[in-house]
């Protein structure tokens, strides 16, 4: 089997809690079977989802600090017997801190 690629369709890897992020899992396989796609964060399952086509995407959001982390996928057929890939390149994405903003008006001798 061939492994996965792993694409953030976010457009930054620094994110601010309360965000979202999105990330597609593509394969390149011709198998007309139906796919199941994984997804982990630092090595550790996240979530399953089916689907008929060769690509799925997972989205992640109101992102919080515990999100922080490096994301890799795989897929798997599951039939007679279940044949699973292996990991997908790994995505790393921050998660900051808000900023609080404040308007600095200078103080003026009148």
């Amino acid at each position: 089997m061939k492994t996965p690629t792993l694409v953030l369709l976010t457009t930054n890897t620094a994110l601010l809690p309360g965000e979202s992020a999105e990330f597609r899992c593509a394969i390149t396989s011709h198998r007309p079977m139906t796919a199941n796609f994984r997804l982990y964060r630092n090595g550790r399952y996240m979530q399953t989802k089916t689907a008929d086509q060769k690509m799925m995407t997972f989205s992640l959001s109101s992102l919080a600090s515990s999100d922080q982390g490096s994301y890799t996928c795989d897929y798997y057929y599951q039939g007679t017997l279940t044949i699973s890939s292996s990991k997908s390149n790994a995505i790393t994405i921050t998660i900051g801190r808000k900023m609080n903003q404040y308007l600095y008006i200078p103080a003026h001798d009148f």
